[in-house]
């Protein structure tokens, strides 16, 4: 039984049937949803060693479009364009991805259809700081289910940015990676959010304003001014929101102004807390660096 003509639509530029008038293309590759491509046996013959050898050995279809023949495919509209996009010299281009929709997919086609250098142009996509910082997750989950044990580390890291929970975060992908994965992700990240660890406070012994200074105990121990406590605390809720480097030292850094209300009275604190803070970031930026390195290396994403 043929299909209704009424089901079938054609692909838009650069893929239509009139998009390039003055090299008309000469074959439609038709996907599983009924999304019909006009293009060039040519160029998909020099980009695709598959498409080659279809074109040499046809199977002699019998539908015919507007006097092109017919080829169908078994993948998706949005999955064949991007397989497209990658034969066609004028579209290989990793602005020409807006999005991350089909690319797994479009992945695991790349290599069916052999279509040169097509899954390094998905991998490079995949490194794409614009896809990190919005969309980490997807960009994890792509990684894991494809083996890309780099991609899958760095947005793993970058997935660190993000608060803990994100509020209608649209995640295909997840279908197809094991909850192993996920949990590896979640204690990679509480991993992290603990290397956050203040081993330095910083206070100075004497010119303190009233009710401010540290305070000391027997056997020497020593606890920091209250506005400091109370600072400190701040970060580390930051950093159990959103345990990267960046987000913890700009905490650090920054004193919320009902803080800096209680240490107004202490100019010792007032004019040396910023610096010594800066200091304080300094250490902490080396120290985690150097664990979330070896944290990092200890988890196998993709394998």
């Amino acid at each position: 039984m043929s299909t209704p003509a009424a089901s079938i639509r054609d692909a838009n530029d650069p893929f239509s049937p009139l998009s390039n008038a003055d090299n008309p293309p000469d074959i439609i590759l038709r996907s599983s949803d009924l999304v019909d491509f006009h293009v060039h046996k040519w160029i998909l013959s020099y980009a695709s060693t598959f498409f080659k050898d279809m074109f040499l050995f046809p199977e002699g279809s019998n539908v015919v479009k507007d006097g092109k023949p017919v080829a169908p495919l078994v993948e998706t509209s949005q999955v064949v364009n991007i397989l497209l996009t990658l034969c066609y010299p004028r579209s290989t281009s990793i602005d020409s991805f807006l999005d991350l929709d089909g690319v797994d997919d479009a992945y695991e086609a790349a290599d069916k259809y052999q279509i040169l250098g097509g899954q390094a142009v998905l991998e490079r996509l995949l490194d794409e700081p614009r896809f990190l910082e919005k969309e980490p997750h997807r960009v994890f989950a792509i990684a894991c289910h494809r083996g890309l044990e780099k991609q899958a580390k760095a947005a793993a890291m970058a997935t660190l940015k993000l608060p803990a929970f994100v509020p209608n975060i649209r995640v295909p992908e997840f279908d197809w990676i094991s909850a192993t994965k996920l949990r590896q992700l979640e204690e990679f990240r509480y991993q992290c959010s603990q290397a956050m660890i203040f081993h330095e406070v910083w206070w100075r012994q004497g010119g303190h304003g009233s009710g401010c200074g540290p305070t000391f105990a027997e056997y020497e121990s020593v606890t920091p001014a209250e506005w400091l406590i109370a600072h400190i605390s701040n970060v580390r809720l930051v950093a159990e929101v959103r345990p990267d480097i960046e987000s913890v030292s700009m905490a650090l850094r920054t004193i919320k102004q009902p803080i800096l209300n209680s240490m107004s009275n202490c100019s010792t604190c007032l004019t040396g807390a910023s610096a010594s803070l800066s200091s304080l970031v300094q250490d902490l930026e080396v120290r985690v660096t150097v664990v979330q390195k070896g944290l990092l290396a200890k988890y196998s994403f993709a394998s």
